[in-house]
């Protein structure tokens, strides 16, 4: 059998194989407690600390104290900011 082919001789990928690498919410966990910045679908940028996560859904605080539900659906893209959010 060569490398390219699964284990019934053909080369379809196998039908559980949905997913592969690093996957999204691994990588938001990762910015838990982390200043991050993202940008929705309406243009709008939003800055603050990521302190929930759920299914469907990302928590941020933002500086001023403003806590923001914001829909993972209409999230282009979230990275972390240059510096963390320091806890009093």
């Amino acid at each position: 059998m060569s490398e390219k082919t699964n284990d019934k001789g053909t080369n379809d990928k196998p039908a559980n194989l949905v997913r592969w690498g690093r996957q999204p919410d691994a990588a938001l966990y990762d910015l838990r407690g982390k200043l991050v910045a993202l940008k929705c679908t309406d243009g709008k940028l939003y800055k603050g600390e990521l302190v929930g996560l759920g299914v469907y859904q990302l928590v941020i605080v933002q500086a001023g104290g403003l806590e923001l539900i914001i829909n993972k659906g209409n999230v282009i893209y979230v990275h972390a900011a240059a510096l963390e959010v320091e806890r009093e």
